[in-house]
């Protein structure tokens, strides 16, 4: 038997998963390359904009709609095929990581919601770091 999944804790999920993109928005290309760099924060958005979510604030909504604003012309400005290199020297990644830590500063506010049960607030406690408990270390 399939055990369905209420919209709630799909929308808390999907948030969580926007924290983590967020953050690694604030590290640069790292690892992911040039074009993973847009195509994983893109998984998050509806086109130009973050979809409707019920586990996010109106502040962590306009705060991430800015961000995507912003990715949309550091992305309408660069070619699709650029190299890393080719990124970096664009100055694209330097000059959203700011932004990207002042998003993920208001969704840490309130740290991640449960990724098994709906909640009303998420269950963050304080000393607790998100990495932690986006992958129970």
């Amino acid at each position: 038997m399939i055990e369905s999944i209420s919209e709630r804790l799909i929308d808390q999920r999907h948030r969580n998963r926007i924290i983590e993109e967020v953050h690694s928005l604030t590290l640069g290309i790292g690892s992911w390359g040039a074009a993973e760099y847009f195509n994983a924060f893109y998984d998050h958005m509806n086109d130009d904009e973050p979809w409707q979510n019920s586990a996010m604030t109106e502040e962590e909504w306009c705060r991430l709609n800015e961000l995507c604003q912003l990715m949309n012309k550091a992305c309408d400005s660069t070619p699709g095929d650029l190299t890393d290199q080719e990124l970096i020297d664009s100055g694209w990644p330097d000059r959203i990581k700011p932004d990207a830590q002042k998003v993920l500063d208001v969704f840490l506010k309130r740290g991640r919601f449960s990724e098994e049960f709906e909640q009303e607030a998420p269950s963050y406690e304080a000393g607790q770091t998100w990495l932690s408990l986006c992958w129970k270390l």
